[in-house]
């Protein structure tokens, strides 16, 4: 948690002393093809909204770019046990791929409660010998948000004028705040899973069912003493473009609802709603959905009434940003000191065995490149592998030189493990389980990279002699360099 939080804090006071003159500018477009419904209760509540904020540095030059987009990160299956950004993730390593010059994305989640992401197939040949078809779908996401986002960026303006404000205000929150027409008054500090979920309540499989409160048999009831007792949410004005959190997963009406009404309050040209931010309580649906039961139904930790609660809290503390007059109909709880926190001292694991390759890089039967060597304890050691090609080139005096070079993407970006092109995977031995004391193990770190992508990379078909380069940290930093290995077409 703390290193977590450390490296967070130590971004923002880096960006801080770094920061220079920039212009901005934003957009919302309509982007269909990239997630769909996946709620059946509701029937087919959909919006396509994608905002696109666009930051340049005095000579126009894209030095960043943020996209706020409803499409749930969830491609890889959870039985893979892969810790990994997923959809989202895909999203802006896609477009940084592609981009002309590389330039950092941020993906802003929105209403993404009941989103499925969608994968272009349409961009998927049979040619690719990926380990899992997951890594293939990710490609084609991440391909798919390059080409329908790319030519928009060029249609925006910026401007470096543009006001900026931000607040955020804490809330109380109870059952009778919620929920005051007492439809949750046998749940008074929250309940989930409140309706079976051993069948589907869905209009196409026969009649559909809504559920009275009275029916309400909640498998995980709050108690008092680990009640939610407040809320809070932040608002963002930037120019005529205005942001609202939400503190956990809206669905598409909610969100909607929200970004509709603080439109029209406030008289700002766009609302973005930012979900999954400033805390989490669980699915936020209108009443009318939350009676329909189904998987977001039974995950609304404080029942029928909390996504009309907090799209009517959103709205008010945006338009309180805007205008400090606007009178607050509750009084904000404080927020609590940042100092007193207990620390406790990071600790990790002695990695055991010398840093060595256990398999130098070889290709199996199915056309995976792959390759393992001995690291350190993943609290400390993310390793970095960086792809490498050789390079020849004949100079005027005839002489030939050989180099290794990065591959890149056609944005300039390096390709490694932080893309989707290559799987990091990591083995313990003795496993956590045969040995849960922090004593001492074997990290054996390994990667996979298929010969032939099914989704084509950004820099076209991979062909001559390459190489691999590790770095890592165990936590001393370290580097490894592989053997050469020759990919041809």
């Amino acid at each position: 948690y703390y290193r977590v939080l450390d490296n967070l804090v130590e971004v923002i006071l880096e960006a801080d002393q770094n920061v220079q003159p920039a212009s901005a500018g934003y957009d919302t477009i309509q982007v269909a093809a990239l997630h769909s419904d996946r709620r059946c209760e509701n029937g087919d509540v959909i919006d396509h909204s994608l905002g696109l904020l666009k930051v340049v540095n005095e000579a126009g030059d894209l030095m960043a770019l943020i996209v706020n987009y409803a499409m749930h990160a969830t491609v890889v299956s959870a039985e893979n046990f892969t810790l990994s950004a997923d959809a989202t993730g895909a999203f802006e390593r896609g477009i940084e791929q592609y981009l002309p010059e590389y330039a950092p994305v941020l993906y802003f989640q929105s209403w993404a409660g009941d989103m499925s992401p969608e994968v272009p197939e349409d961009l998927i040949t049979d040619e690719g010998t990926e380990s899992k078809d997951e890594h293939r779908d990710l490609a084609a996401i991440a391909r798919g948000a390059a080409e329908l986002i790319i030519p928009s960026i060029e249609e925006i303006d910026t401007r470096n004028d543009l006001t900026i404000q931000v607040k955020t205000l804490r809330f109380p929150m109870n059952s009778s705040l919620v929920n005051p027409d007492g439809s949750f008054d046998h749940y008074p500090h929250g309940g989930a899973y409140c309706y079976p979920l051993d069948h589907s309540n869905c209009p196409e499989d026969g009649e559909q069912r809504i559920y009275d409160p009275s029916e309400l048999r909640c498998l995980f009831p709050v108690s008092e003493e680990n009640g939610i007792t407040w809320g809070h949410i932040t608002a963002v004005q930037l120019g005529e473009l205005g942001m609202v959190t939400l503190p956990g997963e809206p669905l598409t009406s909610v969100g909607v609802d929200l970004r509709n009404r603080a439109v029209e309050q406030t008289g700002l040209e766009q609302v973005w709603v930012l979900g999954y931010a400033q805390g989490y309580l669980g699915y936020l649906l209108h009443r009318n959905d939350f009676v329909l039961g189904g998987y977001e139904g039974a995950g609304a930790i404080w029942g029928p009434g909390l996504g009309e609660f907090l799209i009517d809290r959103g709205v008010e503390i945006i338009t309180h940003l805007l205008d400090s007059e606007f009178p607050l109909s509750f009084l904000p709880v404080p927020l609590p000191p940042a100092s007193g926190i207990a620390r406790e001292d990071f600790t990790f694991e002695e990695a055991l065995g010398e840093i060595d390759w256990v398999d130098t890089v070889h290709r199996s039967d199915d056309g995976l490149w792959t390759a393992e060597w001995v690291g350190g304890d993943p609290s400390v050691d993310t390793p970095r592998v960086t792809l490498e090609q050789l390079i020849t080139s004949e100079q005027a005096d005839g002489t030939v030189i050989q180099t290794w070079s990065p591959v890149q993407h056609s944005s300039g970006l390096n390709w490694s493990s932080d893309d989707l092109e290559m799987e990091l995977s990591l083995r313990v031995d003795p496993s956590y389980r045969d040995q849960e004391e922090r004593t001492g193990r074997h990290f054996y770190w390994r990667v996979n990279m298929p010969e032939r992508f099914s989704v084509v990379p950004s820099n076209g078909t991979l062909n001559g002699e390459y190489r691999w380069v590790i770095n890592g940290n165990r936590p001393d930093a370290y580097q490894l360099i592989s053997n050469s290995f020759q990919i041809t077409p």
